[in-house]
């Protein structure tokens, strides 16, 4: 949702910006630090931070807050998952965290996204 306009631009990452976002991908779930991340790409923290913001245009945590969002947002859309069980799968340890997020990336709570999203497809 909003992460995918970065698809576009990743053919001209840098191996270390693919790497990074892959890893962001396959463990966006997970309870994710740069340190470790850097260490499984081969890099220290702060040129992997400074690559990625270069490349990518946002700074690691941004990104996988609008990643966690977005599959958020999908599951959401299924309607068979309720809200704790959205918050822990996509990577939040606290309903807190995951609704500051929310607002973050969507100007909304995800009470006021469900019903945005109700009210577009009712009409």
């Amino acid at each position: 949702v909003f992460i995918l306009e970065h698809l576009e631009y990743e053919a001209n990452y840098s191996p270390i910006s693919k790497k990074a976002i892959s890893y962001l991908e396959e463990n966006y779930s997970n309870d994710i630090s740069i340190e470790n991340m850097a260490d499984m790409i081969g890099v220290n923290k702060s040129y992997l931070s400074r690559v990625f913001k270069a490349e990518v245009g946002r700074n690691i945590s941004v990104y996988l807050n609008e990643l966690r969002i977005s599959k958020a947002i999908l599951l959401m859309e299924k309607r068979e998952y309720k809200t704790m069980d959205i918050v822990y799968a996509v990577g939040y340890n606290s309903v807190q965290n995951y609704y500051h997020a929310f607002r973050q990336v969507t100007g909304m709570t995800p009470k006021e996204y469900r019903e945005n999203k109700n009210n577009y497809f009712q009409t």
